[in-house]
C-alpha cells in the first residue's frame, strides 16, 4: 500500500504541477480578458468555449478507460493499442466537428459567436490526439510526460493571448490562442508517446474499432451526458429570454455565471487527477483481491471528503473577495458560493464512477448520467429565465447530489456482495 501511495502521489503531483501551470494560464487569461475587454466580451468567450466543450467527449468517448484497463493487463500490446486508438480518435473527431457544425446552424447564437465556435472546434481534433497519448501515459504511470505536453501548450496559449489582448484585437483572437496552444500540446504528446510505443502510425482496423467502441459505449455515453450536464447551463444562460423584472442582459449573465463557474472549476481539479492516478491500482486490486479494492476505496474516499470540505469552506467564505479580483463582477459571488456547496459531491462522484467501471458494471452508468443531464437541462430551461443565472448554480448542486446518491445505490450491493463472499471464505 505504501509503494502504491508513493506512485499515486508522484503521478498526482505531476498532474497537479501541470494543472497548476495550465490553471495559472487560464486564470491569467481570464484576468486579462476581464480587465482589458468588456464584460460582454467575457460572456461571448464563455459561450463559445462552453459550446465546444459539449462535443469534446463525443470524440473522446471514454476510450481511455477501456484501453488503460487492457494495457494494465497486456503491457506488451502498447504500440498496437495506441495506433488503433489514435486512428479511431481522428475519425471520431472529424465526425464530432461535423455534428457540432450541424447543430450550430440551428441555434440562435450571433454570427460573431458562431465564427468563434467554428474556429474553436479545431481543438476537438487536437484534444483527441492528446487524450490518445494520455492513455499510454496513464497505463505506464508516466503523467510527467503528459504534464510536459500540457504545460507547453498552456504557456504558448498564454503568451499569444497576452499579445493579442494588449494589441486590442477582438475576443476571437483569444480563441485562436487556445487553438494554437492545442496544436503544440498535441504535437509534443505524439513525440513523447513515440518513445514508449516505438512508432506512431494510422491503423484502420475496423474490427478492433468496433470492439473498442462497443466496450467503451457505456463509459462514452456516460461521459457525454456528464459533459452535457456540466456545460448546457451556460448555453441556456446565454440564450434565455429573461423575465423583464431581472433586468438581465444575456451576454452579461453569461459573463457573471461563466466567471463563477470558472472559479468553481479550479476547485475540482484535485479529485479528477487523484482518481486518474488511482485508476490503474483499482484495476489491479480488482484482479488480485476485491476485498483490498473495497478497503482502499474507503481510504481514498476519506481523503477526498476531507479535501472537499476544506475547499468548500475556503471558496464559500472568500467567494465575494475572489470574484472582485477579476474586476466589477460582484453579481457572480452569490453563484460561486452556491456552487461551492457542491464540492463534497463533485469530489466523491469520480471515485464512485470509476470504481463501478472497475467492477465491470459500467452499463448502468448511462442511465444515471442521462437522467441527470435531462433533469439539469429541463430545470435550467424552466428556472433560469424566471430567476436568472443564480438558478443555474442551484441546479448544478442538485444535479450532482442526484448523481452521487444514485452511484451510491449502485455501488452498495456490489460491496455487499464482496462482504458476503468474504464471510463465506471465513
Amino acid at each position: 500500500m505504501f509503494r502504491d501511495l508513493i506512485k499515486i502521489s508522484t503521478n498526482t503531483l505531476s498532474q497537479l504541477v501541470a494543472k497548476s501551470v495550465t490553471t495559472t494560464s487560464t486564470l491569467a487569461i481570464t484576468l486579462l480578458v476581464t480587465h482589458n475587454l468588456s464584460k460582454s466580451d467575457w460572456g461571448v468567450f464563455v459561450t463559445i468555449t462552453s459550446y465546444v466543450a459539449l462535443f469534446y467527449l463525443i470524440s473522446d468517448f471514454g476510450l481511455n478507460g477501456i484501453v488503460t484497463r487492457e494495457l494494465v493487463k497486456n503491457e506488451e500490446k502498447i504500440s498496437e493499442y495506441f495506433n488503433r486508438l489514435f486512428s479511431l480518435r481522428i475519425v471520431l473527431s472529424v465526425i464530432t466537428i461535423f455534428v457540432a457544425l450541424a447543430v450550430l446552424s440551428f441555434t440562435n447564437h450571433s454570427n460573431f459567436i458562431k465564427l468563434g465556435i467554428i474556429i474553436s472546434l479545431t481543438t476537438v481534433f487536437t484534444l483527441a490526439v492528446f487524450n490518445s497519448a494520455v492513455a499510454i501515459f496513464q497505463a505506464n504511470l508516466r503523467y510527467d510526460q503528459a504534464a510536459l505536453a500540457d504545460v507547453s501548450g498552456a504557456i504558448i496559449t498564454l503568451v499569444l493571448a497576452y499579445l493579442f489582448i494588449i494589441s486590442q484585437l477582438s475576443i476571437i483572437f483569444v480563441v485562436v490562442a487556445y487553438v494554437v496552444g492545442g496544436v503544440v500540446r498535441a504535437c509534443l504528446s505524439l513525440i513523447l508517446v513515440r518513445s514508449q510505443t516505438k512508432q506512431v502510425r494510422l491503423d484502420f482496423d475496423l474490427p478492433s474499432w468496433r470492439q473498442m467502441i462497443l466496450a467503451s459505449l457505456p463509459i462514452g455515453v456516460t461521459l457525454i451526458f456528464s459533459q452535457v450536464a456540466a456545460n448546457i447551463d451556460k448555453q441556456v444562460v446565454y440564450l434565455a429570454n429573461y423575465d423583464s423584472s431581472l433586468s438581465l442582459n444575456n451576454e452579461l449573465a453569461a459573463g457573471y455565471y461563466g466567471l463563477a463557474y470558472r472559479v468553481f472549476e479550479f476547485g475540482i481539479i484535485l479529485p479528477a487527477f487523484f482518481v486518474n492516478s488511482i485508476y490503474p491500482f483499482l484495476i489491479r486490486d480488482q484482479v488480485k483481491d476485491l476485498r483490498l479494492l473495497r478497503e482502499n476505496f474507503f481510504k481514498y474516499g476519506k481523503l477526498l471528503v476531507v479535501a472537499s470540505f476544506l475547499v468548500t469552506l475556503a471558496v464559500f467564505f472568500l467567494g465575494s473577495k475572489i470574484v472582485l479580483i477579476f474586476g466589477d463582477f460582484a453579481p457572480a459571488a452569490e453563484a460561486l458560493k452556491i456552487l461551492s456547496l457542491s464540492y463534497p459531491f463533485f469530489y466523491l462522484t469520480p471515485l464512485l464512477m470509476w470504481t463501478i467501471i472497475t467492477l465491470g458494471r459500467e452499463k448502468l452508468l448511462p442511465f444515471v448520467y442521462g437522467f441527470a443531464a435531462l433533469v439539469n437541462l429541463a430545470a435550467n430551461i424552466y428556472f433560469v429565465p424566471k430567476f436568472g443565472f443564480v438558478a443555474a448554480s442551484l441546479i448544478t448542486v442538485f444535479t450532482e447530489i442526484l448523481i452521487l446518491l444514485w452511484l451510491f445505490a449502485l455501488l452498495k450491493p456490489l460491496f455487499a456482495q464482496i462482504s458476503q463472499e468474504e464471510n463465506e471464505d471465513n
